[in-house]
């Protein structure tokens, strides 16, 4: 079992790979801006609502590496599914 790190798990890719890291029995650590955001989804496509191996870290900065440096301690693997929205990438 692995501790696993994942940024960018609100969006469309990250809350599959949450899912499937939980059903795999590896301990999560999903860093977020939005904790109920994460919940709601989770909740609705996922059907998760609780799971003894999920931490929900709130970040407010996830690009400040002193914000991070607390979260990620501990952590085996981190894994990024950081997207940008249409338009800000320009």
């Amino acid at each position: 079992m692995k501790t696993l790190a994942v940024l960018g798990a609100t969006g469309q890719t990250g809350h599959h790979l949450v899912a499937q890291a939980l059903k795999k029995g590896h301990i999560v650590k999903a860093l977020v801006r939005n904790e109920e955001k994460l919940r709601n989804i989770l909740a609705s496509e996922q059907q998760i609502t609780e799971h003894k191996n999920l931490h929900i870290v709130k970040v407010s900065n996830i690009f400040d590496a002193e914000e991070l440096k607390e979260p990620l301690k501990d952590v085996d693997v981190v894994m990024s599914t950081l997207g940008f929205g249409k338009g800000s990438y320009t």
